[in-house]
C-alpha cells in the first residue's frame, strides 16, 4: 500500500473543510501550538519541525511556554508564570483548532502547578489535539508490589515504585481523566508516540479520538529535507587515516548511557572514535559546583582517572602486577595513561543547534544510543537519524523497541549496559552495508495524522490507523 497515497486522499476529502474561501482567495484554518520553542530542548526541536509539515495546511502559530517563567518555585514568578498561561488562554478562541505538544515538565515544576495550567489550556472549546512526549505511569505496580520491594530490601525499587505511583495520582491520572471528560463536549484528540501507548489509554480511559505515531522530522524532497550546515571535525580525527566516527546525542546525564559508550570504545580498535554532541541540561546548571558530577565521573572514566593523586594511589597496586620497578608517580602517571587514557579517541562537541542536527548525525559512520530505561516513549535524536538514513545501534530499551515497530530491521539492538555486546554490534555494523529499506512512517504520515486528529470523523479513525500500519483489508 502508498502510505503517500493515504496521506494524499485524506487532504483531498478534508481540503474543503480545512479551506476558507472569501473573494476567491483561500484562507487556511488557523492552527495555534502550544509549546516550547526557543530552548534546547527536543520538545522545541520537534515542534519546529511539525511547524513545517502543517504549514501546507493550516496558518500556524506558536504559543512558546517560557521556562523560565513556569519552572519557577518562587512565588512572584509562579504568578508570572500563571499570567502567561492566561494569556495564551486568552488569544485561543482566535484560532480553529489547538495542539498541546505535552511534556508535563514544561507547564511547571510541582503536579498542582502543572495540571492547574493543563486545564486552564484544554478548557475552551475548539478542536484540541494533545501530543505525548512523555506517559505517565497510570497502572500496574502498586503496593503488593511496593510490599514485595520492602520483602528484598530493595531501597532502589521501593522509592521508584513509590515515586510512579504519586505521579500517577497526582498527575497522570487527572490529565487523561480531564481529557475523557472533555471529548463529551468538544472534539478531543491524543497521539502518542507508540501504539503500546495508544492501546492501553484508549481502553483505561475511554478516549475517542486517539491516534500513534513516531517521531518524524525531516524528509527526502523539498522544504521537509535536512539543513546542510557545517560542522567542524576534531584535529585528532581528521589525523586518522581511517576512522569510524560513533556518535552520541543530546543532553549529557545519567540515563543517556554515555558511560556504557566509553567502555565499549576502549575495547574497540584505535581507530574508532566517538564524538558526544551535546552538552548539561540547563537545570542541571548548578551554582558553585566547578563541574557537574555526572560530566566529572565521565571525563574520570575517558582518562581513567589519571591525575597525580589518583596515580600516586594505584602505585603500589600497579607494581603489584608488573615485574617493574618505578620510583616516579611521574613515570607511573605517563605509562598508567599511555596504557589507558582514551581521550584522544573521545571528543566533546558540545551542544548542538537544532538545525545542525541533522548534519552533524551525517558526520557519524555509527549512531550510538545507549539509553537507560527511563520509561520515555520517544527520542528526539532515534527519530533524526532514521529521517537521515544513519546507520543505529541502540539499548534495548521500551522506547526503542516499540520505535523499531514503526521501521522494522532498521535499528540494531544490544542489552543496556552490556558494553561487551555494544562494542561487539558496532563493529558488525561498521563492517555491513546500510540496510537501505524503505521508511514507512514518514513526515507526510504524520502530518496525514494530525489532519485527521483535527478533522476527520471519530468513525473514521480506526480505518485510517489501520491504512498507517498497513493492516487494511
Amino acid at each position: 500500500m502508498n502510505l503517500l497515497f493515504v496521506a494524499l486522499e485524506f487532504k483531498l476529502c478534508s481540503q474543503a473543510k480545512a479551506d476558507k474561501i472569501k473573494d476567491g482567495v483561500i484562507f487556511l484554518q488557523k492552527l495555534a501550538i502550544i509549546s516550547t520553542y526557543d530552548d534546547l530542548c527536543g520538545i522545541a526541536g520537534y515542534t519546529k519541525a511539525l511547524v513545517r509539515q502543517l504549514q501546507q495546511d493550516y496558518d500556524v502559530t506558536v504559543f512558546d511556554l517560557d521556562q523560565y517563567l513556569l519552572r519557577s518555585t518562587i512565588r512572584s514568578i509562579r504568578r508570572l508564570g500563571d499570567e502567561l498561561i492566561a494569556e495564551i488562554v486568552s488569544k485561543l478562541p482566535a484560532f480553529d483548532v489547538v495542539n498541546i505538544q505535552l511534556e508535563h515538565g514544561t507547564l511547571g515544576a510541582t503536579p498542582a502547578d502543572i495540571f492547574r495550567r493543563f486545564e486552564s489550556l484544554v478548557r475552551h472549546g475548539k478542536p484540541l489535539t494533545v501530543t505525548f512526549h512523555t506517559v505517565l505511569p497510570v497502572g500496574g505496580r502498586g503496593a503488593r508490589d511496593l510490599a514485595r520491594a520492602v520483602r528484598h530490601l530493595d531501597r532502589r525499587g521501593f522509592f521508584e515504585i513509590l515515586h510512579e505511583m504519586r505521579v500517577g495520582r497526582e498527575l497522570g491520572h487527572p490529565v487523561m481523566r480531564s481529557l475523557a471528560r472533555r471529548q463529551k463536549r468538544a472534539k478531543t484528540s491524543v497521539i502518542f508516540h507508540t501504539r503500546r501507548d495508544a492501546r492501553s489509554h484508549k481502553l483505561i480511559y475511554g478516549l475517542d479520538r486517539v491516534f500513534d505515531h513516531p517521531l518524524a522530522f525531516y524528509g527526502s524532497t523539498g522544504k521537509l529535507m535536512p539543513p546542510r550546515t557545517r560542522v567542524n571535525l576534531p584535529a585528532a580525527l581528521k589525523a586518522e587515516v581511517r576512522p569510524v566516527v560513533l556518535g552520541i546525542f543530546g543532553f549529557i546525564s545519567p540515563y543517556k548511557g554515555i558511560h556504557t559508550a566509553i567502555q565499549a570504545l576502549r575495547r574497540l580498535p584505535g581507530n574508532y572514535h566517538l564524538m558526544v554532541f551535546g552538552g548539561l541540561h540547563p537545570n542541571d546548571i548548578r551554582k558553585g559546583y566547578s563541574v557537574h558530577p555526572y560530566l566529572e565521573k565521565v571525563m574520570d572514566l575517558v582518562t581513567d582517572d589519571f591525575g597525580a593523586m589518583a596515580a600516586s594511589k594505584k602505585k603500589g597496586v600497579f607494581e603489584g602486577q608488573v615485574n617493574l620497578h618505578i620510583d616516579s608517580s611521574a613515570t607511573l602517571q605517563r605509562l598508567m595513561s599511555g596504557m589507558c587514557d582514551i581521550s584522544q579517541r573521545v571528543h566533546f562537541m558540545g551542544a548542538v543547534r537544532d538545525d545542525e542536527f541533522a548534519s552533524a548525525i551525517q558526520l557519524c559512520d555509527i549512531v550510538v544510543l545507549p539509553y537507560e530505561e527511563v520509561g520515555q516513549s520517544s527520542s528526539g535524536p532515534l527519530a533524526i537519524a532514521n529521517d537521515v538514513g544513519a546507520r543505529i545501534v541502540c539499548a534495548r530499551n521500551k522506547a526503542f523497541l516499540q520505535y523499531e515497530r514503526y521501521n522494522p530491521g532498521r535499528l540494531n539492538f544490544f542489552d543496556i549496559g552490556n558494553y561487551l555486546e555494544l562494542a561487539q554490534r558496532i563493529i558488525s555494523v561498521a563492517e555491513s552495508p546500510p540496510p537501505g529499506l524503505p521508511q514507512s512512517y514518514t513526515v507526510e504520515t504524520n502530518r496525514a495524522v494530525y489532519k485527521a486528529s483535527f478533522e476527520m470523523p471519530s468513525d473514521s479513525i480506526e480505518p485510517f490507523i489501520r491504512k498507517l500500519a498497513g493492516k487494511d483489508d
